[in-house]
């Protein structure tokens, strides 16, 4: 497989890990697209779509409150299948921790226990106010899902680790997220991936964005990192997963700045990046005449509970990619 091949299949795993998690993923009928994060741009917009098509099939119902916690946090507690999640996010969306457990998930019901770190027992008390989705152009002018609201009523209590976040609550406004299933019409197989080409000025479109990407996993444990140049900015994604017996823990940021951030020289032999908040630091990419390669510097990214989360180091494998 080719250097550039494992950068494109790298940055496209991170966008299907951000397309994965609750918060930016709805209750999606089959077959419909998951929307994005508002910061991607288009042109990725359209890779990601392209490969993945279709959403993943879902239950036909999501409960789902929210919560304002101390320190600007914000706290969601979803419910998919046989799945709960506790998402802790902040700087607006663009940095969260997602706490993963099985447990109970019912129209009228969430419970599950998140081992040390707290448990959730809340059934649903529906207030008869019923909210429609926007209407979508491709399915045929129909909802794609409609909420129930209402307040979620019982016991939540969460405190993240070393004690970043404490959350006690007995009641939380809510809503069930029913999919209406409508009749939607994808565009074209792999179509919209086209976009991602740049022109060079004299007609020539470039097959691959100037990127770098790095990443590392080790048993149940990895992280990933990708900046990726489109026009003039830099789209900047990093992911980390960790499995913890029962528990499973989430991470992902993402932001965006000006291209000027990442520089890679025309012999792709060395390359320098730094990304603006929620990341702090730099890292340095240099591949040596011998072919050995080194990812240094204090890049790393503040998650919420994993604070200077470092993203350079020996573990990483590192690929550039540049437009031609």
């Amino acid at each position: 497989m080719s250097g550039a091949t494992r950068t494109r299949r790298l940055l496209l795993a991170i966008g299907l890990a951000l397309l994965a998690l609750p918060a930016l993923a709805s209750a999606d009928a089959p077959g419909v697209p998951l929307p994005l994060p508002a910061g991607v741009p288009p042109q990725l917009r359209a890779e990601l779509r392209a490969e993945t098509g279709t959403s993943a099939p879902r239950g036909p119902f999501m409960p789902k409150f929210h919560l304002h916690a101390q320190g600007g946090y914000g706290v969601s507690v979803s419910g998919i299948g046989s799945t709960v999640t506790v998402e802790v996010a902040r700087d607006h969306g663009r940095a969260a921790t997602v706490y993963i457990a099985r447990g109970t998930v019912t129209p009228g019901r969430v419970q599950a226990s998140f081992g040390d770190l707290g448990r959730v027992a809340m059934r649903f008390l529906p207030s008869g106010q019923i909210s429609l989705s926007k209407p979508l152009r491709h399915c045929n002018g129909a909802s794609l899902y409609k909420s129930r609201l209402g307040v979620f009523a019982g016991s939540f209590q969460f405190k993240g680790e070393n004690g970043y976040i404490s959350v006690h609550a007995h009641r939380a406004k809510g809503a069930i997220r029913d999919s209406l299933a409508p009749h939607c019409v994808r565009q074209g197989p792999r179509g919209p991936a086209q976009s991602v080409a740049r022109s060079s000025g004299d007609g020539f479109q470039s097959i691959e964005p100037e990127s770098l990407a790095a990443s590392w996993r080790h048993g149940v444990s990895s992280a990933s990192f990708a900046a990726i140049g489109f026009r003039k900015d830099i789209l900047y994604l990093t992911f980390a997963e960790q499995s913890e017996g029962a528990l499973a823990k989430i991470r992902f940021a993402f932001t965006s700045g000006p291209a000027k951030a990442l520089s890679i020289n025309d012999a792709l032999t060395q390359a320098r990046v730094t990304p603006p908040a929620p990341f702090k630091g730099t890292g340095t990419y240099r591949a040596a005449p011998d072919g050995t390669t080194t990812w240094t510097g204090a890049l790393s990214v503040n998650f919420p509970g994993a604070g200077h989360f470092p993203l350079t180091g020996p573990l990483f494998e590192t690929e550039l990619g540049a437009g031609f």
